[in-house]
């Protein structure tokens, strides 16, 4: 049994790693970034990114896309809303979504509106988790509507919305953001090393990895660092050598002093970072772009939501990848050595 366990009704298989547990599939849990488990996909996820890759978005879907992305709806509901954690965003506009109380409702713009506004009005039947609440303007809020509107193959555009040509990320997994924000004046007190401050930028030559979470998350922050664990040992061996991970607790009352541990039983060269300051936690978080928050329920028991990324940070302190939740180890290992020969190339110009 983890000396960590998932809060609520986490239902895991497990398998032992030194004396921590890494749930290997999580069906219902409090305490991810979702509003419900699997994929509505009826073919299953693989499925449903497929038909994303071939919807043409509109100006406003793509926006909307962006926004997913670097807001943490990706995390959940998969990085073409294919669907992960939470329901697949494919296919979701116009059909029929049946409510916890019974009812159920079509979901069109005003249905999507208030879900992603008021995520806990009209809770899903079939939810677990409830989604977060987040801090998306109105316009925002809308062009997340037309992102799933647009992956339904439902535009209301008359063309002159068209999508332009689509770029690429220099064949990048993860998502590329522009401008991308400088994160190298943040730093978080060491729970590896106490007495002394963790900086988020790389040394020189090197990457930094950058991963928010807490002890004791049931599912998405053991699966992630058992991604990186993995992804590491894909990589070069000098390769491997120039990339540090740090984890920064959002859950410091319980994880101040354990967190080290805990990173470590995965990463045995990871960091650990954490603070009692909220405000210097949240001026962290925000400096990524993280939204984060640890309530207590009626019943006495602690929700935490998170976002769910992993940050690739340079030795600028240029925040220059981010990866959703659920990228696989194959990807952050090509993603990281695709980095690496650009500031090689970088480097001899």
């Amino acid at each position: 049994m983890s000396a960590f366990p998932g809060i609520g009704r986490a239902r895991s298989r497990v398998i032992a790693s030194g004396r921590w547990a890494v749930p290997l599939l999580v069906v219902a849990a409090v305490g991810v970034v979702a509003t419900a488990c699997g994929s509505d996909s009826p073919d299953g996820p693989d499925a449903a990114s497929a038909d994303a890759a071939a919807v043409e978005l509109s100006a406003a879907g793509q926006r909307g896309e962006d926004v997913a992305r670097s807001n943490g709806c990706a995390a959940c509901h998969g990085n073409s809303g294919q669907g992960g954690v939470g329901p697949a965003w494919v296919g979701l506009y116009g059909s029929d979504v049946e409510l916890e109380d019974g009812t159920t409702v079509v979901a069109d713009d005003a249905y999507l509106t208030r879900s992603i506004t008021d995520p806990g009005a009209e809770i899903r039947a079939d939810s677990n988790v409830q989604m977060p609440k987040n801090r998306l303007n109105d316009d925002q809020v809308a062009d997340v509507v037309a992102y799933i509107r647009d992956l339904s193959g439902d535009p209301t555009s008359d063309g002159s919305d068209a999508a332009p040509e689509p770029t690429t990320n220099g064949g990048l997994s993860g998502v590329v953001r522009d401008p991308a924000p400088m994160v190298d004046l943040s730093s978080i007190p060491s729970l590896t090393d106490p007495g002394t401050d963790i900086s988020f930028q790389a040394d020189p030559g090197e990457f930094r990895l950058v991963f928010f979470g807490y002890t004791h998350c049931p599912d998405v922050c053991p699966t992630t660092l058992a991604d990186l664990t993995v992804a590491m040992r894909k990589l070069p061996e000098a390769d491997a050598a120039k990339v540090d991970t740090v984890m920064v607790t959002v859950d410091p009352d319980r994880d101040l002093d354990v967190l080290a541990e805990y990173v470590q039983s995965f990463l045995p060269d990871g960091l650990a970072g954490g603070t009692a300051d909220p405000a210097r936690l949240q001026a962290i978080a925000d400096a990524f772009g993280v939204t984060y928050s640890v309530t207590t329920n009626d019943d006495g028991e602690v929700e935490v939501v998170h976002t769910g990324f992993v940050y690739v940070v340079d030795d600028t302190g240029r925040l220059v990848l981010t990866w959703p939740f659920g990228t696989t180890s194959d990807d952050m290992a090509n993603d990281l050595e695709l980095l690496f020969a650009s500031q090689a190339t970088t480097e001899a110009d």
